[in-house]
């Protein structure tokens, strides 16, 4: 396999995230056929085909194709001794060299070199220059696995004169093209490909499609390896060219695959997850599992690149469970050393450690040294990563030492940054800046080869520690490099995310340098915007562009068969899911049929991300593509009145930065935690503080967690937030779901003291609609479905879509405070209804149902709405789900989801959570009132009914005396807006009155957005 894969690992104690790039073990993904295997066999057996011998090693040949390797060896022997004694000379040899074969396929290179010396000298004593040839080719692939490139090429040489002398181009051709692998082994880039084409050239006299395409593989090869990618491809599309022209589709499967490594390679993971789509679709058609093993290898490392690291763990395992099944230790080990990152990125790291192991135990168990670095690597950071640096240390050394001894030194910058960074937290801080420096030196011996952005983050870490202000210098050269790389992605929102996910710890790490070195607020404040909720910002610029017109018709109904048969895939996966629970007697059938609906599933997945991404990378559509600056402080001030503060949190692996400022004040604070990652810490304290809310526990008990949590939080901010009026939360991580308004101030709460909001950055809140005029609608309600047959709904939900009799009131109070209102409840509160309305005419929409909340996949959270019934000829399902809510026309000021949980979601590090909100946002409304756990029906009517009152009241004042005294006296306006103030007011009413006054009856419900 031909891989480069990206690390980003968060680690425990001192040491930050770090990425990492290196390029695995090269193997180009061709079928090496044995030269000629199949014709000698052919012509062997059709001497005389009825005899013992004959028949065994046709026996034996089919379980060899089967890759049953030991069940073929027990056929081969016996035909060996059925030759001997039947004196079928022929026979006697090719059972040799079959057994020789496997001998090298399962990785018994000395058992196998012993073979194949044993045949070479029979076949010369009996003249057959052609088993020669095939012994030295055996010999010569033990030395070549072995790294002994002197003594392979030596041997491929032999096989060289021997092919010239008896005319034999096609052993000539092939041993030719071996020794242009040796010479790009050596990094003889000239000489590997002196030799290919004279390969080539053979190839083309011989008319031998097959093995030209071969060629070319090996000469795609020989330029990824030395980071031309740009030639790579040229061979590589030259293969696949010759591979549509032939008809041979199991090599064009390769060459996709190939494809899609090289453009992997470059950062063009548009293109790669094209290529590696269709490969995968060819392979599984073909139904070879080794070769499907490569597309799902590939598929997994785009994932992990593209941070969606539970998909790349999807694909990565159906790999491991082919190749284990098949037995193929060489390429396992790559697999299970891919594993162990994913592992270290979901927080797995005994299973990280696990498969490391596994990997380093099956290199020495198939002497395959040149394949065991990067398992060394993996387990070595998996040492780091558990605080155990000089684990790590005498590792690396060993690793070290034996790249020395293999020559594979792609890697060895890698080597050098793990063992800094292992250095660095001994606290041998000189060690690990040489280091650091050495490993960037080593990449640049390579000279098409890009230095990945995190080498140049440690570098900065490094110079830091040693006080050196350099340290700045290689920190803002981490961050425009890592922004360019950005900017040049066209992949679809949800891969993008993931990218840029992988890297949001370092710009939070440098963001506290600024702070706790230079005490400058402004540049911290900016780097953190710099990397928070990006794609958001991107999302809701370009939400309000129709791409569809740019669309040729191909392209749309592409777009419309993947959106169809993602949504099909995931219904067919809840809906298993709920038998399986449901059904436990037959539970390994059920777990069957979902294993395979959830693998669709996964391909139906990446079929759409395919689709999403060749649109948003197309010229004419990318070109309207929004990019949206981040906003700095200066421009953020600018959004804020003279009565509003800003607060700003941040995590690291190790510390919380808060970052608090009003127009004209700043000040900041960290926090630093005894216990890595931060951000885990700070949530279990979050948890303890909800459950004490939802489960109604006394205030005083409730204000124990609450207590420390505001003094983390809230009590730093003071010297800013004194004297407001209004607060404005932009949250990272856990924080997301902390009701900061229930945070105890003395004898009362938070609330009591500002109106708050919150924002996923200040740089979407910029971007979102501004208070907006001339509605000629005022009020939208969906209340009280009736869902029918709950049946209808078991593809949802896996509870009973139970009636909501409260929403019914909560509906009359809400509507009575407006005049121009649209009301559906019961049977009329169903999908065909809703989709019918023109919903841009309305301010606010209240929607009280249920929601459903899917942290694996946030595009199956939804509401749920009135059944569909049998006259539904549109199709409803009576489930709205988010990417539905997307393509909603939206104009709103306001959307309330009265509903339980509506505000949790999937939380994505750097991007917030992903859930109804942000689908509502992107929709095209201001704000979105949610809640964030389940609210007793009767206190949510009471706060609505509050709240909308508020609203309606404020809402008039500001279009009367509010706005005019403000232009009177001040040279600027309200910008806080009234719909945070109203549910303030709400809230205190209902602290004031002894039926709601407890946390859990008003604090849920939260304001987000403008």
């Amino acid at each position: 396999m031909v891989t480069a894969l990206v690390f980003a690992i968060v680690l425990s104690g001192s040491a930050a995230q770090f990425e990492v790039e290196f390029e695995a073990q090269v193997e180009v993904e061709v079928e090496v056929e044995d030269e000629n295997r199949d014709q000698n066999l052919v012509l062997v057996l059709s001497q005389s085909p009825d005899s013992t011998s004959a028949q065994l090693i046709t026996a034996g040949y089919r379980h060899f194709q089967a890759n049953r390797y030991d069940e073929a060896r027990g056929y081969f022997d016996r035909a060996h001794v059925a030759a001997i004694r039947d004196n079928e000379s022929r026979r006697e040899l090719l059972a040799m060299w079959y057994n020789v074969l496997i001998e090298n396929r399962q990785y018994r290179y000395e058992s196998a070199l012993v073979g194949s010396i044993r045949l070479y000298d029979l076949s010369a004593a009996r003249s057959d220059t052609l088993m020669m040839m095939r012994a030295l080719f055996e010999k010569g692939h033990v030395f070549y696995e072995n790294n002994d490139t002197e003594k392979a090429h030596e041997v491929y040489g032999e096989i060289q004169e021997l092919a010239e002398g008896v005319g034999n181009r096609r052993f000539l051709a092939n041993a030719t093209r071996i020794m242009g692998q040796l010479h790009s082994r050596m990094r003889q880039v000239d000489a590997a490909m002196e030799k290919y084409s004279t390969s080539i050239d053979l190839y083309k006299d011989m008319n031998d499609t097959t093995s030209l395409i071969r060629a070319y593989n090996f000469a795609a090869v020989l330029y990824n390896e030395n980071h031309d990618i740009n030639t790579s491809i040229h061979y590589s599309r030259m293969a696949m060219e010759l591979s549509e022209a032939s008809g041979n589709i199991v090599m064009l499967a390769t060459q996709l695959f190939n494809l899609s490594n090289s453009y992997s390679a470059m950062g063009d993971y548009v293109s790669a997850l094209q290529f590696a789509k269709r490969s995968l679709e060819f392979r599984r058609n073909l139904h070879l599992p080794l070769s499907l093993s490569y597309s799902l290898y590939q598929i997994a490392n785009l994932y992990y690149k593209t941070g969606q690291f539970e998909l790349a763990l999807a694909f990565n395992e159906e790999c491991i469970a082919i190749e284990r099944k098949h037995l193929t230790p060489a390429e396992l080990i790559y697999t299970l050393t891919q594993g162990a990152a994913i592992f270290e990125m979901l927080d797995r790291h005994e299973d990280a450690r696990r498969y490391s192991r596994e990997a380093i135990d099956i290199s020495y168990r198939y002497n395959a040294w040149h394949r065991i670095s990067a398992p060394m690597r993996n387990l070595a950071r998996s040492y780091i990563t558990g605080n155990e640096p000089e684990k790590a240390i005498e590792l690396l050394n060993e690793g070290l030492a034996m790249i020395d001894s293999t020559g594979q030194d792609d890697i060895l910058g890698d080597f050098y940054l793990f063992r800094g960074i292992a250095y660095n937290l001994t606290g041998n801080h000189t060690g690990a800046l040489d280091d650091y420096k050495n490993a960037i030196a080593h990449i640049k011996t390579f000279p098409l080869r890009i230095v990945p952005p995190s080498y140049y983050f440690h570098l900065a870490r490094g110079y830091r520690h040693l006080g050196s202000d350099s340290a700045y210098v290689y920190a803002r050269e981490f961050i425009e490099s890592n922004n360019r790389y950005r900017e040049n992605i066209r992949l679809s929102a949800g891969l993008r995310a993931g990218f840029m996910s992988r890297f949001i710890d370092q710009y939070h790490e440098i963001a506290r340098w600024y702070l706790e070195d230079l005490q400058d607020v402004v540049q911290a404040y900016n780097i953190i915007e710099q990397a928070r909720a990006r794609t958001f910002a991107e999302s809701v610029a370009d939400a309000a562009t129709d791409f569809s017109s740019d669309l040729d018709d191909d392209l749309q109904a592409e777009l419309k068969e993947a959106e169809a048969r993602l949504q099909m895939s995931e219904l067919d996966v809840n809906r298993l899911q709920t038998e399986e629970a449901a059904r436990e007697s037959e539970l390994d059938v059920n777990r069957l049929k979902t294993e395979e609906a959830a693998r669709e599933l996964r391909d139906a997945g990446l079929a759409y991300e395919v689709v999403i991404s060749k649109i948003r990378s197309s010229d004419v559509v990318y070109d309207r593509f929004h990019n949206p600056e981040p906003l700095t402080m200066s421009q953020a001030r600018k959004l804020i009145d003279r009565n509003t503060a800003v607060i700003s949190y941040a995590f690291t692996s190790t510390h919380l930065i808060g970052i608090a400022f009003s127009a004209t004040r700043s000040t900041h604070w960290t926090v630093e935690f005894d216990q890595a990652p931060g951000a885990g810490s700070l949530a279990s304290s979050i948890t303890d503080f909800r459950s004490a809310i939802e489960s109604g526990q006394p205030v005083a008990e409730i204000n124990i967690p609450g207590a420390e949590l505001a003094a983390m939080l809230i009590d730093p901010a003071g010297e800013v937030t004194d004297g407001m009026t209004n607060l404005i939360i932009v949250t990272d991580g856990p924080l997301s779901y902390l009701p900061f308004e229930a945070l105890p101030r003395g004898d009362s709460y938070l609330i009591s003291e500002f109106n708050l909001k919150y924002a996923p950055s200040m740089t979407v809140y910029s971007l979102l609609p501004e208070e907006r005029t001339g509605y000629d609608r005022d009020m939208f309600i969906l209340s009280n479905p009736d869902f029918g047959d709950p049946e209808e709904y078991s593809l949802f939900v896996n509870t009973p879509a139970t009636r909501l009799p409260h929403t019914r009131i909560e509906a009359d109070s809400v509507a009575s405070r407006f005049s121009r209102v649209s009301r559906y409840h019961g049977a009329g509160a169903n999908e065909a209804v809703f989709r019918a309305q023109d919903l841009s005419r309305y301010r606010y929409l209240h929607l009280a149902t249920h929601g459903v909340v899917n942290e694996q996949n946030p595009r199956m959270s939804g509401l749920l709405l009135a059944s569909a019934g049998h006259d539904n000829p549109n199709g409803y399902d009576a489930f709205l789900r988010v990417p539905e809510i997307h393509t909603l026309n939206l104009n709103a000021d306001l959307v309330v989801l009265s509903a339980c949980n509506t505000g949790l979601g999937q939380i994505l590090k750097g991007e917030g959570v992903l859930g109804l909100q942000r689908a509502f946002f992107l929709a095209g409304t201001s704000s979105v009132m949610v809640s964030l756990w389940s609210v007793q029906d009767r206190s949510t009517a009471s706060l609505m009914a509050r709240f909308y009152r508020e609203l309606h009241n404020l809402g008039d004042q500001e279009n009367t005396w509010r706005y005019r005294m403000a232009g009177w006296f001040s040279s600027e306006t309200e910008k806080f807006g009234h719909k945070a103030t109203a549910l303030r007011n709400a809230k205190l009413e209902m602290i004031n009155d002894p039926r709601f006054s407890h946390p859990r009856h008003w604090a849920g419900f939260v304001m987000l957005g403008r």
